[in-house]
């Protein structure tokens, strides 16, 4: 059987937070969560998000209706990062498959564009 990451009950005794705060966070979707036999189980790669909800509810006394909004806009961020190194993958690839041909007896540039 593969793993299915920590039981929910582990994690809140180890990080010492009440399990009705991680079922908050989890009602309001910001950590996704594997049901199975009557356990919820927190998947590997959720940890760390929730490891950073802990610490800003607790260093900063956010409350979960900002952690959804801190979650939204970290998401946002991370699309846009995404969007903006494909859009430079993209621009260098149209430069790659550009010629370009400067003239030396005047200061124009002639760009060619194959398809």
């Amino acid at each position: 059987m593969k793993n299915q990451g920590i039981q929910i009950e582990l994690f809140c005794e180890f990080h010492k937070v009440d399990i009705q705060f991680v079922h908050s966070i989890i009602e309001f979707g910001m950590i996704e969560v594997i049901k199975t036999n009557n356990q919820i189980y927190i998947p590997s790669e959720s940890i760390e998000n929730l490891e950073r909800c802990i610490r800003l509810a607790n260093d900063l006394g956010i409350n979960i209706e900002g952690l959804d909004v801190i979650n939204y806009m970290r998401a946002q961020i991370v699309d846009l990062k995404n969007e903006v190194a494909e859009l430079k993958r993209s621009k260098k690839d149209l430069l790659e498959s550009t010629k370009i041909d400067s003239r030396e007896d005047d200061d124009t540039i002639e760009i060619i564009i194959f398809d």
